[in-house]
């Protein structure tokens, strides 16, 4: 499947207006780089162009290391380190646990994204954020 690169250009303070078929960021990547970077919870959304309709998927990222654990167990979900994230989608409504950055492959697949074209525009979006974190993380 040929990948396209989105021609972003400021549109307000922090959103992005997208090419045909590009992804669209609720706002600028860097600004939830900056949260991720701080380990602080984040909320967005993202969405694209599914046949005539754009799909619109929001995420939550949540660093485990930030939950109160009231018990006697030292990680907030068994057998899941403090430095793993909580890593939510509304597409299929499930979350998984993971390093972040992260291959986003493997993690679409334990979010449960399909390979119809719903699931692969969330496995897209999935994809651009962790590739822009990697890319931010390294500049």
């Amino acid at each position: 499947m040929e990948r396209r690169t989105s021609n972003r250009t400021p549109r307000g303070a922090d959103a992005y207006r997208p090419g045909p078929g590009s992804i669209r960021w609720s706002t600028a990547p860097a600004s939830i780089i900056a949260h991720v970077d701080a380990e602080q919870g984040v909320s967005f959304w993202m969405d694209q162009r599914v046949l005539l309709r754009r799909l619109r998927v929001h995420f939550l990222l949540l660093p485990l290391a930030e939950v109160a654990v009231l018990s006697e167990d030292r990680d907030p979900l068994p057998g899941t380190p403090r430095e793993h994230w909580l890593v939510w989608q509304s597409l299929t409504k499930t979350a998984a646990t993971t390093r972040v950055p992260t291959d986003a492959g493997v993690l679409a697949g334990r979010l449960g994204l399909g390979r119809g074209a719903q699931g692969m525009a969330a496995r897209a979006m999935l994809g651009e954020l962790m590739a822009a974190i990697w890319q931010l993380r390294s500049a």
